[in-house]
């Protein structure tokens, strides 16, 4: 039998539940912070893994958006440079 664990993105402290991811190294230019804490406001471990679960998955969607935005930009930059002004559709 093969045991899987399961990533946990909380942990507690003084009873209360946190939230606690750490910033994508490629986007700490957008952030001041090393790390998001955010606190669940609740004492129990069952109660907290779903806005836990809930608030990981917004960071990465923010993430992956912010990471299409800079693509774009990117991709924008160098057809200007090849073709000169351009939008893109």
């Amino acid at each position: 039998m093969v045991w899987v664990r399961s990533p946990v993105y909380f942990y507690k402290r003084n009873e209360t539940f946190y939230f606690s991811r750490a910033i994508p190294s490629d986007l700490l230019h957008r952030y001041n912070k090393l790390k998001i804490e955010v606190s669940l406001r609740t004492k129990s471990e069952a109660k907290a893994a779903e806005p836990a679960a809930a608030l990981f998955d917004q960071l990465v969607s923010i993430s992956y958006s912010i990471c299409k935005e800079n693509q774009l930009a990117k991709i924008t930059k160098i057809a200007s440079l090849l073709f000169g002004d351009c939008v893109l559709r």
